[in-house]
């Protein structure tokens, strides 16, 4: 991926184990959580982002759908839109409370379906 990137000293990229406190660090310091996949089935991190109250943009592949609502917990756009992407990423940054209240959405949404108490029922 790195031959693949234009301009990579622009880039910080962390490849390896990450701590459960350094995640948690990572999230708390985030605005939003950015996963621009091109294929995926789902994403671990989507739960993750909502434990920390962080609203999710990421493309419309595989079961992730099912994991965002659009413009509720966070946005959806077409694989390999950058264009769509950097707008989504760009409107979150700009518009505090609406990224705030995704986040809220989207940490309520864990709560109520994917807690520990929620999947028991």
């Amino acid at each position: 991926y790195r031959r693949m990137m234009v301009n990579p000293e622009n880039f910080l990229v962390h490849n390896e184990f990450v701590s459960n406190e350094k995640r948690a660090e990572l999230f708390r310091r985030a605005s939003v959580a950015v996963l621009p996949y091109i294929e995926a089935t789902q994403s671990g991190v989507i739960p993750v982002a909502y434990t920390y109250a962080k609203p999710v943009i990421a493309t419309e592949v595989g079961g992730l759908p099912a994991q965002i609502e659009h413009g509720r917990t966070g946005f959806l756009v077409p694989p390999r839109d950058e264009k769509a992407l950097a707008e989504a990423v760009v409107h979150l940054l700009r518009d505090k409370e609406l990224r705030h209240q995704l986040g809220a959405n989207g940490k309520q949404r864990l709560e109520a379906e994917w807690s520990a108490e929620a999947v028991a029922k």
